[in-house]
């Protein structure tokens, strides 16, 4: 009898996407008898087979380039071929793809929810106001009007369930918390090594590189630093800006495809104090950066902008300082570095930024849905197979 399959499938983010297959797949995997097929964008690590895994990234494709419009076609393909009995889909535009698999091979369809597209769209300078409306308004249409088709959905914020007003009773919130196994221990720190601070993840405006290189400025004439931007950054015209910044404080790490983990561990682990400068707007002002809960996790401490909604979090699991990255106070940054380099980490920092709370919900949730419900139609082929006999 052929195992039974999972698909998670994303049209942006990596096969081996954090999300999607460290923390999920691999959570389901531990209890799952059959085969999870990862399809998404190409990785920059290579990955061996490695059961119950299955890899299958896209060909390479421009963000804006004509070969991300045949992606869903190529997905439908392989979904046709795969026909899983579950598929977590993340990407608005394989919305569609999902549920005509659904209606042709009775598959459970379930939609994780890693951000607000609307809002992001709607709310984020990326594209021109005329343009970047008409995809908000198309996108929140699609998840509206597909929604019935939709088993359950699974959110990394716990925001999405008031913004959402679609989803009904089928949710689950599965917030971006770190991997127990992402926690590293703190490098050792030369007492005339220049202060390492960090901004990581995604490189844009929009989650406030340039706030985090003002601070450096600001304090670089008077202060022994560096500045380590490690990420990824897709946006051409800011990638060639950083490239051409010439300060003898900045240390490059990006890439315009998403970075394997592991550099961002090691990142996080070699560094002193971490930035977390988003700029407010709609889109972001009521969800937590997951790097709050990296940092967390590794009792960083954290620059963060003051009063936005991560603070009460860092505040009672970790060491940070409140500030206004738009007029920053030099004096009070440079006191709080010293602070970070040589006060004791909090011990309590760790547990509540760990993944270990999403993933028994996850499999609270996965037992019910799925293995309970396959336990029972196989009990009911076995009967039916023994009166036969």
């Amino acid at each position: 009898m052929p195992k039974e399959k999972i698909a998670i499938i994303s049209l942006l983010k990596p096969v081996d996407d954090i999300r999607s297959y460290q923390k999920i797949a691999r959570s389901i995997g531990v209890k799952y008898p059959g085969e999870i097929h990862l399809i998404g964008y190409p990785s920059q690590t290579s990955h061996e087979t490695e059961a119950p895994y299955r890899f299958h990234p896209h060909p390479y494709f421009g963000r804006l380039s004509f070969g991300r419009l045949l992606v869903p076609i190529r997905v439908l393909w392989q979904l046709c071929r795969l026909k899983p009995k579950l598929i977590i889909v993340n990407s608005p535009e394989l919305l569609l793809t999902t549920v005509l698999i659904k209606l042709c091979f009775g598959s459970k369809i379930w939609y994780d929810i890693q951000e607000n597209y609307f809002y992001n769209l709607w709310h984020q300078q990326v594209y021109p106001p005329i343009i970047r409306h008409a995809l908000a308004v198309l996108v929140r249409s699609k998840e509206r009007l597909l929604a019935p088709f939709f088993d359950h959905y699974l959110l990394a914020e716990k925001c999405y369930k008031q913004e959402l007003s679609y989803l009904r009773d089928r949710y689950t919130i599965l917030e971006n918390k770190t991997l127990p196994s992402a926690v590293v221990h703190k490098r050792p720190r030369k007492s005339d090594a220049p202060i390492r601070l960090l901004f990581s993840g995604t490189v844009t405006a929009n989650t406030g590189i340039l706030q985090a290189l003002r601070i450096a400025q600001s304090i670089a004439d008077s202060e022994s630093i560096e500045l380590h931007i490690v990420g990824h950054c897709s946006e051409e015209a800011l990638y060639k800006e950083l490239q051409q910044h010439e300060a003898p404080w900045l240390q490059l790490n990006i890439s315009k495809t998403p970075l394997p983990y592991y550099e961002i561990e090691h990142a996080i682990a070699q560094a002193d104090v971490g930035i977390i400068s988003y700029s407010i707007n709609p889109s972001n002002a009521r969800c937590m950066p997951t790097k709050v809960y990296e940092y967390c996790a590794r009792k960083l401490p954290i620059l963060y902008e003051s009063g936005c909604h991560w603070e009460a979090f860092i505040h009672d699991n970790g060491l940070g300082l409140g500030v206004d990255f738009n007029s920053p106070d030099p004096n009070a940054i440079r006191a709080f570095l010293h602070t970070a380099v040589t006060s004791t980490p909090p011990n309590q920092g760790a547990q509540k930024a760990l993944w270990h709370t999403e993933e028994l919900k996850l499999m609270k949730l996965f037992e019910k849905e799925i293995n309970n419900k396959s336990t029972k139609q196989n009990a009911r082929h076995t009967g039916a197979y023994s009166s036969d006999r």
